[in-house]
């Protein structure tokens, strides 16, 4: 009975309470609504959908959890993936916010570990057609130049291309790693794949005003 006594006075001493509802562990002067003192771990965590916009959180010098800023939107974070035949179009977003400008990365590699990233600019702004969408830069793993040619076809339309890719065991020519990203509506960004064979596109969209 002693033991179970002590190891009760032990788990509330780690605790502190206080009147306006924050908790503090182990500390006996918690500053915020739960205020740990010490490491935490989190052994498991609900993986959110694709088309889910997510704010990244960071701590700040003082140890506090906040957003990427003062902004209510500034790092809202949509992560997704799409697989695309030849030719073929796919959505790879629909869920974009409007009236907004977001800085957009895609990667697509193949199974040689030829690996492309690029980025790109877009507005969602669907008064008076007020979208638009811009490669601005990217690298390449391999091939006769780094960086890709972006050939804006018109204000919605980015096509991209790699020079001097090899070709590969999975069947993939020197065309494999292009592909276009058309925006139809506002919220909405499109991939083509101008390659040979199917490839699978990921994209991060993360909104900056």
């Amino acid at each position: 009975m002693k033991k179970v006594t002590l190891l009760v006075v032990i788990a509330i001493s780690a605790f502190q309470f206080k009147t306006n509802a924050q908790v503090g562990i182990n500390t006996t002067s918690p500053e915020a609504s739960l205020d740990v003192a010490g490491n935490m771990r989190v052994r498991t965590m609900e993986q959110v959908a694709g088309s889910a916009a997510i704010t990244p959180v960071y701590s700040d010098a003082n140890g506090v959890l906040v957003k990427a800023s003062n902004s209510s939107t500034y790092g809202e974070l949509v992560s997704v993936s799409v697989d695309v035949a030849s030719g073929a179009t796919e959505t790879l977003v629909d869920s974009l916010v409007e009236r907004a400008l977001y800085k957009v990365f895609v990667t697509v590699g193949n199974n040689c570990g030829y690996n492309t990233y690029a980025e790109y600019l877009a507005f969602t702004f669907p008064f008076n057609n007020n979208f638009s969408i811009v490669g601005t830069n990217g690298l390449f793993s391999s091939g006769s130049s780094k960086t890709p040619t972006f050939t804006e076809t018109n204000r919605t339309t980015t096509v991209v291309t790699w020079s001097g890719k090899p070709g590969c065991a999975d069947g993939g020519n020197s065309t494999a790693l292009d592909y276009t990203l058309t925006m139809p509506s506002a919220g909405t960004i499109n991939v083509i794949n101008n390659g040979n064979v199917s490839r699978t596109y990921r994209a991060t969209f993360t909104r900056i005003n």
